[in-house]
């Protein structure tokens, strides 16, 4: 390549490589290369671009004159940003940076074909099929941002390298939604091409941007319809697989239905997609044809807006709720319902034309009971939302449990300006509230809290999947189910980073700055997730930051693992002792920077002194952790600075590669595979790759896996497991199908005896007992090595919709295991309250029903110590006094395995059974907590009058048979007693 200026090229294609370059002592140009989205489209690289964007720009100056090429936008931007924020050195952006899709640029034809060539060769894995003609932007004024994109007039051939990055599909998807809705084709095509075409509703000029795409992607100077549904045929037969045996087609990548369906419309294809939402979609809006013949094909989103007769359609189906059953579907029509056409919103308010319509429409819920009311608020179409509630005023809706959840939610979300709707409404539920603590409107929580509002509330494991479902403007949101317990509106707050809500909060209940959920976390842990230093400052307590949680993991702990730089460097020099505390298992705040993938926060913590070599108490190093979270440029990063990071394994001999497996990122098990680890290598418990991405339910890990080493799929682990196993277990239907068809045995069993049916039962995987029972329904019938079949595993699962399709397939619901356990007794040793009431109506005789031992399902409740089970069979009419055939009862059998609440529980209901005790041996309650129990049991059961000093019919009293089971404790307590 010639040089530019007497300048060097550079390529830099990865954030990493950019310290390879900054020390040398000679004129470059860089070119930062992110044009296919390798890297370009991920938002963690992006974040890792701007943060090197601080390394970038210091080392500009006379002496040392970098030129950036910039072929994605959005890093130009980002340096962009950063450098304009330094006055002395704003001046050499504009001079210092090429945009080589600028055809007054600097850089010739040649060159810029040259770069782009070699771009496209180095990373496509079919370079030879790719010709200038077709990868060159001539055009730069089509409506791309100022950068160079490629793409191909067969784009099938590049769409392996976009697919890595789905949320780019999806947000481009849903921002394509809100504009203009003609030829989706090519807005699909150069989305998947790493182009990003942004249309105004200027008709002729998006025309003339047609027309200019069509030039560039080889079709000619028109498009014609027919060209159209041609190049859409060869796109999606990339991407879309057909089953000959079931003449289904099915989806290889799940993110791309929406724009499938937003492109071909009725033309494509005549069958029916199986296992995916569209569907049940297709069954629910098909129509009939003029002549009355049914209509199986696609809806067209474009004829959907043209056509009242489609929306009459949706609307009528959506009154029967019975017609969908996943959540999946129903947002996929209600994506169709948000668009921002004037006309379709206009349309859609006219069929509200009644009160009873509007009550309708305002009930409908999907399975998470997400409104279709929500789905409007949360895409912002103010429009319809403020349709609605002035209809609500003028038909005098005064459902308020209907009504005003969704009116507070439409004006927290700022779909509503008018604050006034807060004061009609004085039902106030904690979903608002939270909301509002999330958006961090302060007036409106300040109204809230005076209409009713409960400012103590706390979040649920429901409320804090409907906040994540709902709330547009949520920045950080604890979304695991082990924080929950006892999270508050400050908490949410400080979480979010929202000042003004902090300190109005702090001034107005000051008693909220000291609560702490139920796993520790203070109102410092949460501020340390938003990276918001300013919030962190208020807080005058020492003690509050530095305590820990209950897993003992300090702010500097949570700041790390969410890659917060600003507040781990506020935190760290602060409060310096805490960069050298470790958690409970052992993790040091560098391990946990390895999670939140900063290479600065990384860096900034090793300035410290802290080790790299650092292990967690599971052997665990920082490679591990990051390879298992996907964190690639913090992977590139540690394997080219720290190599021998990369061999290292934990305890149980589990390596860099199967992390990465369980992260499920190709790109980071490719990059470790490429520095020498062993793609077959197995852990000491026997698991591979193959195992640990099928756990994961990685889906195109599995495939590039199975194509890469053929056998991987045939090993076991040491409980007898195959890859099959546990893709039966946690993944999709497409994974059990891609491992069935590289030879998987489909009747393989584990140690226990189990097959694949059994585990996906037991783990409630619906979708694979579906399809296993459709395509191979003998498994159901098979049995584990203690007698179990697939009704008692998912008994002990506990999903209702599963049991439900064994049943419907015939099994027996009195069906008895080897030790004579029904599926009752299952749920009630298991503890699944909804599935114990479920069987218990749908067959009563189950109740009275014995095991071998003569134990009942009320006897399994005792001893799993649940109180709500043990309640709801008392209440169905088991035998509190039933005995085993040794004389144990229910009473005893709580008490013998230190069900200390399930033993309250009881003797207050029932108090004669304190004093029962067991005929054939003589023991007492005393005598059954000897072996297991606590001090607090055995005093509960003293205090409740049983005798301390009664004997066994062995004349064995308490003290010899607390000895007798080397109860150390409860032998201390009595011998003080």
């Amino acid at each position: 390549m010639e040089t530019y200026q007497e300048m060097q090229p550079v390529k830099v294609d990865k954030p990493s490589h950019w310290e390879k370059f900054v020390d040398m002592k000679q004129p470059l140009i860089v070119f930062m290369d992110n044009v296919l989205g390798k890297y370009g489209v991920s938002e963690t690289d992006l974040i890792k671009w701007e943060q090197l964007s601080e390394l970038i720009y210091p080392n500009i100056d006379d002496n040392f004159i970098f030129i950036i090429v910039c072929l994605r936008d959005q890093i130009a931007l980002k340096i962009k940003g950063n450098i304009r924020r330094n006055e002395a050195l704003s001046w050499l952006f504009d001079s210092n940076v090429i945009n080589i899709s600028d055809e007054n640029n600097c850089l010739t034809t040649n060159e810029k074909e040259d770069i782009l060539m070699k771009y496209a060769k180095k990373h496509s894995r079919n370079p030879s099929r790719f010709e200038v003609e077709s990868i060159v932007n001539v055009e730069n004024q089509i409506g791309f941002p100022e950068n160079c994109r490629i793409w191909s007039c067969q784009p099938h051939l590049i769409l392996e390298d976009v697919f890595a990055n789905n949320m780019f599909l999806v947000e481009e998807i849903r921002d394509i939604s809100k504009k203009s809705h003609q030829d989706y084709l090519f807005l699909v095509l150069l989305m998947l091409s790493g182009g990003s075409l942004s249309l105004d509703k200027n008709t002729e000029e998006l025309t003339s941007k047609i027309k200019k795409i069509s030039k560039l992607c080889g079709v000619g100077e028109k498009l014609t319809i027919a060209q159209l549904k041609d190049m859409g045929d060869s796109l999606c037969s990339t991407f879309v697989e057909y089953n000959t045996e079931t003449k289904k087609f099915s989806f290889q990548h799940d993110t791309i239905e929406l724009a499938v369906f937003l492109c071909f419309g009725s033309d494509f294809p005549k069958i029916t997609l199986e296992m995916c939402s569209l569907q049940a979609l297709t069954k629910m809006c098909c129509v009939r044809n003029k002549d009355n013949s049914s209509n199986d094909c696609f809806l067209n989103f474009k004829i959907l807006i043209e056509d009242d007769a489609y929306f009459t359609v949706i609307v009528e189906r959506f009154n029967k709720p019975h017609e969908y059953r996943k959540r999946e579907l129903f947002k996929c029509v209600a994506e169709a319902l948000v668009w921002q056409s004037t006309r379709f919103s206009d349309y859609f308010l006219k069929t509200l034309s009644t009160s009873d319509q509007l009550v309708t429409f305002l009930s409908m819920q999907d399975l998470d009971e997400q409104s279709l009311m929500t789905y409007f608020i949360y895409a912002d179409n103010a429009t319809v939302v403020k349709g609605i509630v002035d209809k609500i005023a003028q038909y005098n809706i005064r459902n308020q449990d209907l009504v005003s959840r969704q009116i507070l939610l439409a004006t927290v979300n700022a779909c509503l300006a008018d604050k006034e709707h807060i004061d009609n409404h004085n039902n106030v539920d904690d979903f608002v509230l939270f909301a509002a603590a999330s958006t961090g409107n302060v007036s409106i929580m300040d109204r809230l809290l005076r209409n009713g509002g409960n400012v103590n509330a706390t979040i649920s494991v429901k409320l804090r999947k409907e906040l994540a479902n709902t709330i547009k403007h949520c920045v950080s949101y604890p979304n695991e189910d082990s924080y929950h317990h006892g999270i508050n509106l400050f908490h949410v707050a400080c979480s979010n980073g929202r000042v003004d809500m902090v300190k109005y909060l702090m001034s107005s209940y000051p008693k909220m700055i000291h609560k702490i959920s139920s796993r520790g976390f203070t109102s410092a842990h949460f501020i340390a997730r938003s990276d918001n230093v300013e919030i962190m400052k208020l807080f005058s307590s020492e003690k509050l930051v530095t305590r820990k949680t209950m897993f003992g993991s300090t702010v500097l702990h949570v700041a790390a693992a969410n890659g917060n730089l600003k507040m781990v460097k506020y935190l760290a020099e602060t409060f310096p002792q805490m960069a050298y505390e470790t958690s409970n298992k052992g993790c040091t705040v560098l391990y946990n920077a390895g999670y939140g993938g900063n290479i600065h926060v990384l860096n900034i913590l090793l300035e410290k002194g802290l080790d790299i070599k650092a292990r967690t108490d599971t052997g665990a190093n920082i490679l591990h952790i990051s390879a298992a979270n996907c964190q690639l440029p913090m992977v590139e990063y540690l394997i080219e600075t720290y190599p021998f990071l990369i061999t290292q394994t934990n305890n149980i001999g589990t390596t860099a590669v199967h992390y990465a497996a369980t992260g499920g990122n190709l790109q980071i098990l490719t990059a470790l595979l490429e520095k020498g680890l062993d793609i077959t290598a197995q852990n000491n418990d026997g698991k591979n790759v193959l195992h640990f991405s099928a756990e994961t339910n990685h889906a195109l890990m599995i495939k590039y896996l199975l194509e890469s080493c053929t056998d991987l799929h045939k090993h076991t682990t040491k409980i007898g497991r195959t890859p099959l196993h546990y893709a039966a277990s946690k993944g999709d239907v497409s994974m059990i199908e891609a491992l069935l068809q590289a030879g998987s045995d489909i009747h393989a069993r584990d140690n226990t005896g189990a097959n694949i049916l059994h585990l996906a039962a037991l783990n409630k995987n619906i979708s694979t007992v579906h399809y296993l029972l459709q395509a191979y329904p003998h498994l159901s019938q098979d049995i584990t090595n203690d007698g179990h079949n697939v009704l008692h595993l998912c008994a002990k699962g506990g999903s209702i919709s599963v049991m439900e399709l064994f049943l419907q397939a015939g099994l027996d619901i009195k069906a008895r295991a080897t030790c004579g356990n029904n599926a009752l007794h299952q749920a009630a040793l298991s503890k699944k309250l909804e599935m114990v009431n479920y069987l218990i109506k749908k067959c009563p005789q189950l109740i009275h029903m014995t095991e071998n031992e003569g134990f009942t399902a009320l006897h399994g409740a005792a001893k799993a110590g649940d109180v709500e089970v043990i309640e709801s069979l008392i209440n169905a009419g088991s035998d509190i006094l039933a005995s085993n055939k040794d004389g144990t009862n229910v009473f005893h059998m709580a008490v013998s395995h230190d069900r200390l609440p399930a033993v309250q529980y009881l003797m207050d209901k029932f108090p004669k059974l304190v004093q029962l005790h067991n005929e054939k041996f003589g023991y007492t309650a005393l005598h059954y907590a000897c072996e297991r129990s606590g001090v607090p049991m055995f005093k509960a059961l003293i205090q409740a009058g049983v005798n301390v000093r009664a004997r066994t019919r062995k004349e064995k009293d308490v003290l010899q048979l607390a000895l007798k089971h080397n109860n150390i404790s409860v032998v201390n307590f009595l011998l003080e007693f």
